[in-house]
């Protein structure tokens, strides 16, 4: 072989080479979400009303307003959680034994309440306050919980802002202060007034891709409000997709971002079991 046809030759094997790097990265760079790894890296379990435990695949994991059971003589239980010891306890507000008259564990090394954040091995929980009694008193806090760039937005007992939906100023409010981008939303749809319509007209204006019902004071209210998403599906550019899970579990993928329409979650809260 020839000096020219041994350069051709180099010059015909270095481009191969370059056909498949280049190559090789449009693949990852375009790998279709259904190749993706979608294992559960974040596990919620519904103890009941407004309290949650939310687990990471890093360990960390927030109980969110852990309240007296059945409080105020209504049907709304809160399950015990046995020996577990969270690492972070989140309080919407604590003048209320529906949210904060539950016994939590001495040693809990995190609580958060009113204006406090936390940053902890990659879980990121932000307050937001917002309005119980009325939208003139900030008296509650909504936490956006972060984790992977998967955003869980517990709201607490934000029950003015959901009553007062239809107000020009109460939206131009939400909008300024809850985020544009929620994964997950758990959600109030009932206070010391029936809130179906106006939980669903706020669960229109966020747009969550994701929506767990709660704080609630009786499964035959859940259902009334799951029937209401039902009927709404009948009318133009509504989209939920209702899922009775029968369980108190959900586990999710933090990089599961494609999801069309809204998905309902309903979960049966019940005693948490580390298993």
């Amino acid at each position: 072989m020839n000096t020219f046809h041994k350069l051709q030759f180099v010059i015909a094997v270095l481009l191969s080479m370059c056909c498949v790097v280049m190559c090789s990265k449009a693949d990852q760079k375009e790998a279709p979400i259904e190749e993706q790894d979608l294992t559960p890296d974040i596990f919620i379990h519904y103890l009941g009303h407004s309290s949650f435990i939310i687990r990471f695949d890093n360990g960390v994991s927030i109980l969110t307003d852990y309240g007296e059971s059945r409080s105020y003589g209504l049907d709304s239980p809160i399950y015990g959680f046995g020996d577990f010891v969270p690492d972070i306890v989140t309080y919407s507000h604590t003048d209320h034994v529906d949210h904060a008259g539950g016994t939590i564990p001495e040693n809990v090394p995190n609580i958060l309440t009113n204006l406090d954040s936390l940053s902890l091995k990659g879980v990121r929980i932000l307050p937001i306050r917002t309005s119980e009694k009325s939208l003139e008193e900030p008296d509650n806090t909504s936490y956006l919980i972060s984790y992977k760039g998967f955003d869980i937005l517990h709201l607490g007992d934000a029950q003015a802002n959901i009553m007062n939906i239809q107000q020009e100023d109460n939206k131009n409010r939400i909008a300024q202060i809850l985020p544009e981008h929620v994964d997950l939303l758990l959600m109030t749809i009932q206070g010391i007034e029936p809130l179906i319509r106006q939980s669903e007209a706020f669960i229109e204006l966020l747009q969550p891709k994701r929506v767990i019902p709660m704080h609630y004071w009786s499964k035959e209210y859940k259902a009334s409000f799951l029937n209401y998403l039902y009927i709404q599906n009948k009318k133009p550019k509504k989209n939920y997709h209702i899922e009775e899970l029968g369980s108190a579990k959900y586990e999710v993928s933090s990089a599961a971002k494609k999801v069309e329409g809204i998905h309902v979650l309903s979960l049966d809260p019940a005693v948490f079991s580390k298993d």
